[in-house]
C-alpha cells in the first residue's frame, strides 16, 4: 500500500481507538493515529481517509483545520454537541459504533482502494423476448470499446448465462457459485482479476452446475466491490423483483426498461414499471422496433418515460449470438448507436 492509502485515525479514547483499529483490521491497512490536535493537522492532508473519533471532534473543528473530502465523525455514542463540530469538519459521516460499522468499513474499503464507485446501471426486460440481456451486454461491450473498465453482472440465475451470449463460457474465471454466499468486504482488486475477461470485459455469471441462490447480501457485497475497482458496472435483471433484484435497482444511478414496440409489451412494461418506481432512481426507455409496431415515441409517452434509444431488429444477431461472436459482432449499427447514447447520457466518455 503506498502512503497515500494510510488513513488518519484521530482520538484519545483508548476504547474508541480499539473499535476503529478493528474495523481497519477487516480491511487490511494500519492507520496512523493521532491523540491530540496538533499530530491530527500534521496528518490532516495527506492521509487516504480522516476518522475523528467523537472524544476530539469539538476540540478539532475549533482549530479550523482545511476543508478536505474523506472526513468520517465516528463514536459510540453521539451527543448532540458532536453535529456541528461534524459540520464545522465538513464530515461526510457521522456514524455509530458498533450499529454503523458496516459503513465504516466501506468508507476505509473505499479509501484503500482509491477509487470513487463506479456507475450502476440495471437493465429490465418490459417483456418477454424484449432482448433486456441482448442490449445489457452490448452496453457492457460497447463502455469497455471505450477503454472504460467495464463489469456485466448476470443477476438472472434462470436467464441461461450471459457468458454463454458474450461467447466466453470458456474462460476461466470466477462464476456465482463461487461467492454466492460471500458476506462482509469483498476486494475490489481482488474480483477485479478474479472474474473472467473477454474482449476487454469482465463478466460475473453462472456455470452450467447446481443452480446456487444469490442472496441480498453476496450481491450487495460483490457490487460495492465492483464499484472500486471498475468504472461501469452493467446488470442483467430479471423481472423477480426480489430482495436480490431489489438490492441491484436500488444502488444503480439508472435503469433501463427494454420494451418491443407492440401493444402487448406495452401492457406488460406498464406493471413492470409500476414496480420500479418503488426502487429505481431513474428510468429510461429503450424500444425494439418491429416491421408493424406503435413507435417508440407513443410508447415514451405511455409509459411516462425518458426515450434514450431506438434498436431495430437484427435479423442476424441470433446467428451471431449462437455462434458466440456476441452482440456487437455483424450488422448491429442500430445496436451500437443506442449503447452509445446511453453512454453518453451518463457522460461516461472514453478513459
Amino acid at each position: 500500500m503506498d502512503e497515500q492509502a494510510i488513513p488518519l485515525v484521530v482520538t484519545a479514547d483508548d476504547h474508541l481507538l480499539d473499535e476503529v483499529l478493528r474495523l481497519c483490521a477487516a480491511v487490511g491497512v494500519t492507520p496512523v493515529v493521532a491523540a491530540d490536535v496538533t499530530a491530527a493537522r500534521r496528518g490532516w492532508d495527506e492521509a487516504s481517509i480522516v476518522v475523528v473519533c467523537a472524544d476530539l471532534a469539538p476540540l478539532l473543528a475549533q482549530s479550523a483545520p482545511k476543508r478536505r473530502n474523506g472526513v468520517v465523525v465516528v463514536g459510540t455514542s453521539l451527543p448532540g454537541g458532536i453535529w456541528p463540530a461534524a459540520v464545522a469538519l465538513g464530515a461526510e459521516q457521522v456514524l455509530g459504533l458498533p450499529s454503523d460499522q458496516g459503513d465504516l468499513i466501506d468508507a476505509l474499503a473505499n479509501a484503500m482502494d482509491g477509487r470513487d464507485d463506479a456507475c450502476l446501471v440495471a437493465v429490465v426486460g418490459g417483456a418477454g423476448g424484449a432482448g433486456a440481456s441482448t442490449f445489457a451486454g452490448a452496453l457492457a461491450l460497447a463502455a469497455a470499446g471505450r477503454g472504460l473498465r467495464s463489469l456485466l453482472v448476470d443477476a438472472d440465475p434462470l436467464g441461461g448465462g450471459l457468458d454463454v451470449l458474450m461467447g466466453s463460457e470458456a474462460v476461466e474465471g470466477l462464476r456465482w457459485p463461487d461467492v454466492a454466499h460471500t458476506e462482509g468486504r469483498v476486494s475490489g482488486e481482488s474480483l477485479r482479476r478474479a472474474l473472467p475477461m473477454h474482449a476487454g470485459l469482465s463478466t460475473l455469471s453462472w456455470d452450467r452446475g447446481e443452480l446456487h441462490a444469490v442472496d441480498a447480501t453476496a450481491m450487495r457485497s460483490v457490487l460495492a466491490a465492483g464499484r472500486r475497482s471498475f468504472d461501469i458496472i452493467v446488470a442483467d435483471v430479471p423481472r423477480t423483483f426480489d430482495e436480490t433484484t431489489t438490492e441491484v435497482i436500488a444502488r444503480a444511478v439508472l435503469t433501463i426498461l427494454v420494451v418491443p414496440e407492440h401493444v402487448r409489451a406495452l401492457g406488460s412494461a406498464t406493471r413492470v414499471l409500476d414496480k420500479l418506481r418503488d426502487t429505481a432512481a431513474g428510468v429510461g426507455l429503450v424500444t425494439r422496433t418491429r416491421s408493424h409496431g406503435i413507435g417508440a415515441e407513443l410508447m415514451a409517452e405511455r409509459l411516462g418515460l425518458p426515450l434514450l434509444a431506438r434498436i431495430r431488429s437484427d435479423r442476424q444477431l441470433p446467428s451471431a449470438l449462437d455462434a458466440g461472436y456476441g452482440p456487437l459482432a455483424g450488422r448491429t449499427r442500430s445496436l451500437r448507436l443506442g449503447c452509445t447514447c446511453v453512454l453518453d447520457t451518463l457522460g461516461l466518455e472514453a478513459a
